[in-house]
């Protein structure tokens, strides 16, 4: 199946999020309705980009599954941009047709999406955690590819500048004003 990528620009009050489009070349023939998926990057909102080799495969392979379109976002990366700035530019991603796609979806709650029917959210290996660490950060502290120093790290440069690991982009399950919307974002796969 040929694929075809195209690059377009989504206005923020940022200087800008960048975003990449992927589509099935047969999916370019006249239809109606195409469904169209959001794909936010991982990298710990401090790495990677739609141009990111993985990223990008990731979203070739999954295009191949059907007719649909995949918008993948280059949101604004900490720690120039500290969260919730990647959230915004995701809300603005949402406007226009793991960690990030969880609280844009949150947030998509708040919004008037009449134009568009969420179905669902994959969170692909999402970050989270508190300051308490579970039992799966003690096994892999010392993991060669995301040791718990680095997490900490991420977190660190992410997160707003007074907040700790138990602040609600970290920690969905620490209390405050999303608890009562964690069960209204609809179906979700990890």
């Amino acid at each position: 199946m040929e694929l075809t990528a195209a690059a377009f620009r989504i206005k923020t009050g940022l200087d800008r999020v960048t975003a990449a489009a992927f589509t099935a070349h047969q999916c370019l023939l006249p239809v109606v309705h195409l469904p169209v998926s959001i794909y936010f990057h991982g990298g710990g909102m401090i790495l990677n980009g739609p141009d990111t080799i993985f990223c990008h495969e990731f979203c070739e392979n999954f295009i191949r599954f059907g007719p649909a379109i995949l918008v993948s976002v280059a949101y604004c990366l900490a720690p120039e941009h500290r969260l919730p700035v990647a959230y915004k530019d995701g809300e603005d991603a949402l406007l226009c047709g793991g960690n990030t796609a969880y609280n844009v979806r949150l947030r998509s709650l708040d919004m008037d999406l009449a134009l568009v029917k969420i179905q669902g959210t994959i969170l692909d290996q999402p970050l989270f955690g508190g300051i308490e660490q579970i039992d799966s950060e003690v096994e892999f502290a010392d993991d060669r590819i995301l040791p718990l120093s680095v997490t900490d790290l991420i977190w660190e440069l992410a997160l707003p500048l007074d907040a700790d690991r138990d602040h609600e982009y970290c920690t969905p399950m620490v209390r405050g004003s999303h608890n009562a919307k964690i069960g209204s974002i609809g179906r979700v796969i990890v």
